[in-house]
């Protein structure tokens, strides 16, 4: 029990330091970029399920129908929520690598005060950002594979 209340603390005083502005713009870009993209997937996932349940059903004022309607539209709601679910830390993960190296910099600077090792410059987080997809990409492999 006393481990919990202490992991409790931690994700509390990780909030805590994403709300520091010089972290803010490491979390929030990944996390706006994650959003934007889903957004516009449910919102294309939604125009086409409309588009297929006018295909399915006949078009009709029937109490049938409009059950069949409602049933189809939870189904895919509920499709919709378990997919967001387990797609979304995937997705977050793929596009947040790039940023995660200079945020755990940041972080370690803002606790300690100074970095042991030398600041990483943005031309390098650039160039590290194909390393890190494919590696987040192995993750998901492996995920795939054993999980």
């Amino acid at each position: 029990m006393k481990d919990l209340i202490l992991g409790m603390r931690y994700v509390l005083r990780g909030f805590k330091l994403i709300n520091t502005p010089g972290l803010r713009r490491f979390f929030i870009v990944p996390l706006l970029i994650n959003i934007m993209i889903f957004a516009v997937l449910i919102w294309l996932g939604i125009g086409q399920f409309g588009a297929l349940m006018e295909w399915l059903l006949p078009a009709g004022d029937s109490w049938w129908e409009a059950m069949a309607r409602v049933a189809l539209w939870l189904l895919f709601a509920v499709a919709a929520l378990v997919i967001l679910f387990f797609a979304f830390s995937l997705v977050a993960n793929l596009i947040g690598s790039p940023f995660n190296g200079l945020l755990a910099e940041k972080v370690e600077e803002q606790l300690r005060g100074k970095l042991e090792s030398e600041p990483g410059s943005l031309r390098k987080a650039v160039s590290e950002i194909p390393q890190s997809l494919l590696n987040e990409l192995r993750k998901f492999v492996y995920y795939l594979i054993f999980g």
